[in-house]
């Protein structure tokens, strides 16, 4: 079995996928949330993967360390130390100093100031693109901040990020993913886009869908990339990087990434490349997984640790959803539920009336 661990609002990337192109793994991954297993005095053996690193509080973040090395002292695989795994700030500064990313980020609350312009401004731990536009000196980006500070945004949760122009000859911008999935690197996708913030394809034609076809096939960049990821110390992750001048420009590497797009958001044409990038991303977890470990782990944790990664009230309508969407099997099957409970329910209190209106005893 293999055991995912995300947080409670992202378990989404693994399950959509579990109900439609991983459907043939779900009786073998199993989605655990942060949230809910402070309290566990022990854990099933199986293969463990520490997802959504980049999101996790100070108090999780030690959880999260604490059972990682539980796990891994009884022999157990776990991916993604979350003690030691970089972040998206600790990434970028050790991949500038090691001469693969052209472009540096700062911390704002640390005081360093960008040295190339333009910038950018994001979030350090979220996954949702900048929060700027490309800010061509220090005043613009002085004002962007000050506009920041006005809405409410923490300087500490900020990156100020150098600006890596990737586009080609036609101003079109190719947004390069690979995966890692324990020893496996898999080309997950090229997004081909006119803005610099590429988050889905939104240029397919026939030549770009035989080069996808082509990456996908060749995966030209699996030393490179896994080079990266080992720097990482990232074992399960999406690698997103573009190229400049023949080098690999890496933006970030995501620790729960979406496994796969729905079919029904996948433009027809791609879905040859997609398909065959399902197979090899389900033929990685089968390897991943263990089908001969039996037992438990017990787990001891710090009073004190437990009781600071306990889920807050929003974190525990989140899980009860979550737990409703596990016990219907996926979403569309927990609509129908609620629909149906519903409708029975309003005929329920439609008989009721009616009954009371003619002197009837209800059922």
């Amino acid at each position: 079995m293999i055991y995912f661990l995300a947080h409670c609002k992202q378990s989404w990337t693994m399950t959509t996928y579990l109900d439609s192109w991983g459907r043939c793994l779900a009786p073998r991954v199993r989605v655990l949330f942060y949230e809910a297993i402070a309290r566990r005095r022990s854990l099933p053996r199986g293969t463990y993967i520490f997802a959504d690193l980049e999101r996790l509080s100070t108090a999780r973040q030690q959880l999260a360390g604490a059972l990682y090395e539980q796990l891994a002292a009884a022999g157990v695989i776990a991916l993604n130390n979350p003690r030691t795994a970089l972040r998206r700030y600790d990434l970028l500064r050790t991949l500038h100093d090691a001469g693969i990313n052209d472009f540096n980020a700062y911390r704002l609350h640390e005081g360093s100031s960008p040295r190339k312009f333009p910038v950018f401004v994001r979030r350090e731990s979220d996954h949702c693109g900048s929060l700027t536009p490309l800010l061509a000196n220090q005043s613009e980006l002085d004002r962007a901040l000050s506009d920041l500070r006005e809405a409410g945004v923490s300087a500490s949760e900020l990156l100020v990020i150098e600006f890596c122009d990737t586009a080609n000859a036609s101003g079109e911008y190719q947004k390069l993913s690979g995966f890692r999935i324990g020893d496996e690197i898999v080309p997950r996708h090229i997004l081909y886009s006119s803005a610099w913030v590429t988050k889905k394809s939104e240029l397919v034609d026939d030549l770009k869908v035989r080069e996808e076809i082509e990456f996908l096939q060749s995966n030209p960049h699996e030393r490179e990339l896994r080079r990266i990821f080992d720097l990482a110390g990232i074992q399960y992750g999406r690698i997103d990087y573009g190229i400049r001048n023949g080098r690999i420009q890496v933006w970030e590497i995501n620790t729960n990434p979406t496994v796969m797009v729905a079919q029904n958001e996948c433009a027809p044409q791609r879905r040859r490349g997609q398909n065959l990038v399902a197979r090899r991303i389900a033929a990685a977890f089968e390897k991943l997984d263990e089908p001969s470990a039996r037992g438990s782990v017990p787990i001891r944790l710090p009073r004190a640790m437990v009781e600071h990664s306990l889920p807050n009230l929003t974190e525990r309508a989140w899980l009860y959803s979550a737990n409703l969407r596990r016990a219907f099997g996926n979403e569309l099957q927990l609509r129908d539920a609620i629909k149906t409970g519903a409708e029975r329910l309003r005929g329920r209190l439609r008989h009721v009336n009616d009954s009371n209106r003619y002197g009837e005893a209800p059922p």
